[in-house]
């Protein structure tokens, strides 16, 4: 199957099977740029994503197909169609295609919001400020992932700032936020207030919890009142687990305002300020 045969496939079979309009699947080929700013954060984002470099012209093929909804937004799925090709030719046209499949059925689940996506592009700044949240990332794993992101550095891991589009049971859809998007909404050099606005919001949003044994359920550690012995759990080893109601992010809630000085309290030890 020769690479376009296999592209006319994929749509076709993605019409059929999925519901997508062929009309609004678009190719964009290696090497495609714009004057536009939100398509080149996402020429930037796809380059990032899929290929680990950051340009501003498409490093590899991309495939874009989006399924109109009722609500009158739409789901946009992005495919890195050359190596999807090159992954067809090793195991299959069934396999690869498994994955617009999950594709489709990850982006339902979460409920990723289109108006969020298109906000992106804002020069105003507290219009996007109330969808940026703080995730931790291993900086050794990640390093490659980072250029060119914003984040703050603690130890061997990193909290990273990204924008939250979409959140469903224990899952959530984000995209991290680049340098030149703070100078776009006027924060540049701003980096501390745009951290810290962040990292509220994750803890509106994530609340920090612990499982209390007394009630034997978790309870949110900031809003009660705990023993050492309340909260230390002893299946194994002694050990207090601190995490967010959900898991996926909870190493963060360590970092929420409040939380190291309440910990240390039940501890019993020293009460000086972590920073």
């Amino acid at each position: 199957m020769t690479y376009q045969e296999f592209i006319d496939r994929v749509k076709k079979q993605a019409y059929e099977e999925l519901g997508y309009s062929l009309e609004l699947m678009k190719f964009y080929p290696e090497g495609f740029t714009s004057d536009d700013p939100q398509m080149i954060e996402w020429i930037k984002d796809s380059n990032n994503r899929f290929v680990g470099e950051e340009n501003s012209r498409l490093l590899t093929d991309f495939l874009t197909m989006e399924v109109p909804k009722g609500n009158g937004h739409a789901s946009i799925h992005r495919i890195a169609i050359r190596k999807m090709y090159e992954d067809g030719e090793k195991n299959g046209f069934d396999a690869v295609f498994k994955d617009i499949r999950n594709l489709q059925k990850d982006i339902d689940d979460a409920h990723v919001d289109p108006e969020k996506v298109e906000l992106r592009a804002t020069t105003d700044y507290e219009k996007i400020r109330d969808q940026l949240i703080l995730r931790p990332l291993n900086y050794s794993l990640h390093i490659r992932d980072l250029k060119g992101c914003v984040y703050r550095k603690v130890s061997d891991f990193v909290l990273v700032l990204y924008q939250l589009l979409g959140d469903a049971n224990h899952s959530l859809v984000t995209s991290k936020i680049r340098r030149d998007e703070l100078k776009r909404w006027g924060m540049e050099g701003q980096e501390d207030r745009v951290m810290r606005d962040a990292l509220e919001n994750t803890a509106r949003l994530y609340p920090a919890c612990v499982f209390d044994q007394r009630t034997g359920k978790e309870e949110n550690f900031l809003e009660k009142e705990f023993t050492k012995k309340d909260i230390t759990f002893h299946a194994v080893y002694d050990q207090i687990l601190l995490s967010t109601f959900k898991t996926t992010n909870g190493a963060v809630a360590l970092f929420y305002p409040g939380v190291i000085e309440k910990m240390m309290k039940i501890m019993g030890g020293p009460s000086r300020q972590y920073s």
